[in-house]
């Protein structure tokens, strides 16, 4: 049963999912839900998250202003150019990594996982951006998904260590790009994937959203889920379109 098919099941049933502090809450049930369908309600859960998460994106954007301009280059959001000056001040450095390591069974869907990263760099832009100057301006260029996101290396488990060390500490190149590593350790007896991402591209709260969309199609892929989320209505270069235009805005009043 598929998401679309669950949530029609909850409205002949007079039942609503709505999210309450980021989790999942059902309302307005008639009687008692049938077992087998809180038991799909649960595996779907990560996906009806999503959506819902989704719909209050859109919400949100609509009060907000900002509007997709299917734009591939442009201004750098305020936040993004400070860390762009301290990396031209500091050259190459790692301090500004954002590092995510994850440890899997041997069991781990190698391909559903590599379909699923390159799914989340089309979704989020920002993920395939590079950072360059323009008549002497910050700019940033949105790249196409590259052939290869998720790297993959073979080796001991006595080697694992510092080789995970050693990938979550190499530095960027924010002109060359990429911002977004995708690592897969492969040892005997596991699996580790080793994520990192530039500051740039990233912050506390937006890798936790990354991760999640992460997780979402790898399950969808892992399970041949043909729904998929659906592409964002805007990206992260729209709003630092809209944040030049509010800040030219007020220095113009």
């Amino acid at each position: 049963m598929n998401m679309e098919t669950i949530l029609a099941t909850l409205r002949d049933h007079g039942a609503r999912v709505s999210l309450q502090n980021g989790q999942l809450a059902l309302s307005g049930a008639k009687g008692k839900l049938p077992a087998g369908l809180i038991a799909q309600i649960k595996e779907a859960k990560p996906e009806i998250i999503a959506w819902l998460q989704a719909l209050e994106a859109e919400k949100a954007l609509a009060k907000t202003g900002i509007m997709a301009r299917g734009k591939t280059a442009g201004p750098l959001s305020f936040s993004q150019n400070r860390l762009w000056v301290l990396s031209q001040m500091g050259g190459a450095t790692n301090e500004y990594n954002v590092p995510d390591v994850r440890e899997f069974g041997l069991d781990l869907d190698v391909g559903a996982l590599q379909s699923a990263l390159e799914h989340l760099c089309m979704r989020h832009s920002v993920l395939r951006s590079i950072y360059r100057l323009n008549n002497g301006e910050p700019e940033q260029v949105v790249l196409p998904v590259p052939a290869q996101v998720l790297a993959r290396q073979s080796l001991d488990d006595d080697a694992l260590e510092s080789a995970v060390m050693a990938e979550v500490a190499a530095p960027f190149d924010l002109e060359k790009g990429p911002v977004f590593r995708a690592r897969l350790f492969s040892t005997p007896t596991r699996h580790v994937l080793a994520l990192t991402l530039h500051h740039i591209a990233t912050d506390g709260w937006s890798m936790g959203i990354l991760l999640r969309d992460l997780v979402v199609f790898y399950n969808a892929i892992a399970a041949a889920n043909p729904n998929l989320p659906a592409p964002l209505p805007v990206q992260y270069l729209d709003y630092a379109y809209w944040q030049k235009e509010v800040q030219v805005g007020n220095l113009a009043q």
